[in-house]
């Protein structure tokens, strides 16, 4: 343990670790959740910032408005369906990537997944053909929220590192007087 930080491989003297641990060397189940949680802020801001500038460009779209407030009012209520499917997903999902240490294709992985998944759910319970419209909203609002949570897991989990290596060494040398 490095000032909180697990160190799993072996370090030269005087060099300190410089990256986040990945989804495989820490807790990756809490991690996920951790990524549900930034996903679903995503959904949130991202279908509020739809539902602000609808409303602002409301002469050009009369109901725009309306649909950007149904978005927004849809991403809140999307939290439990996120924490049933989209964290286990989010498991299998960081699982089949755990060799893999670029984190740019972490997020794109991520967000190919979150575009199914969503195209998918979203055709649950509908008794007419899939709605091309739909699906299309759907995979765009599945992509960019797991998509983006993934993006900002990475962002905070590498502040969070180096936040914790700028801290002094707990570790006290005693100096011969």
């Amino acid at each position: 343990m490095f000032n909180g930080v697990m160190i799993t491989t072996p370090l030269v003297d005087g060099e300190r670790p410089t990256a986040a641990p990945g989804p495989g060397e820490d807790n990756q189940a809490r991690a996920m959740l951790e990524l549900t949680g930034w996903a679903w802020l995503v959904l949130v801001v991202g279908n509020g910032a739809v539902a602000l500038l609808t409303s602002m460009a409301g002469g050009l779209w009369p109901a725009g408005w309306y649909v950007g407030l149904v978005l927004t009012f849809m991403s809140l209520l999307a939290l439990p369906v996120l924490l049933v499917v989209g964290w286990p997903v989010a498991v299998l999902t960081a699982w089949a990537l755990r060799t893999e240490r670029r984190e740019s294709r972490h997020v794109v992985v991520f967000a190919i997944v979150g575009a199914a998944v969503a195209a998918l759910l979203s055709m649950v319970g509908r008794d007419l053909g899939p709605d091309t419209g739909l699906l299309l909203v759907a995979a765009c609002e599945g992509a960019v929220a797991l998509g983006g949570g993934r993006l900002l897991l990475g962002v905070t989990r590498r502040g969070r590192v180096r936040r914790l290596m700028a801290r002094p060494s707990p570790v006290v040398t005693a100096v011969p007087a």
